[in-house]
């Protein structure tokens, strides 16, 4: 049986294309913001944080999980590199 791409069955089911497609649309947001309309700094950058908000967690929660299971991958390295960052107080300032 084959699956429709808008059926509940289909690819929307898959959290990490939601969470993908989420942080295309939080991005082209804040450039449309940042660059298009010229707008504040701190406001440009609500888009980036409801995208971090809804789609941080489920993805800390898989690293988590993989951790667990002692499951290394090289989602598992990216995730670790983008904390040590913050930690290190290297994210990105303009």
């Amino acid at each position: 049986m084959k699956r429709d791409w808008y059926s509940p069955t289909g690819v929307w089911q898959h959290k990490s294309t939601v969470i993908a497609v989420l942080s295309i649309v939080g991005i082209l947001s804040y450039l449309g913001r940042r660059y298009g309309f010229r707008s504040p700094a701190g406001t440009c950058q609500i888009p980036l944080l409801v995208t971090l908000i809804l789609g941080g967690p489920p993805l800390l929660y898989d690293l988590l999980r993989k951790i667990l299971k002692r499951e290394f991958g090289s989602d598992l390295l990216g995730g670790i590199s983008i904390i040590t960052s913050i930690v290190l107080g290297e994210e990105g300032r303009y």
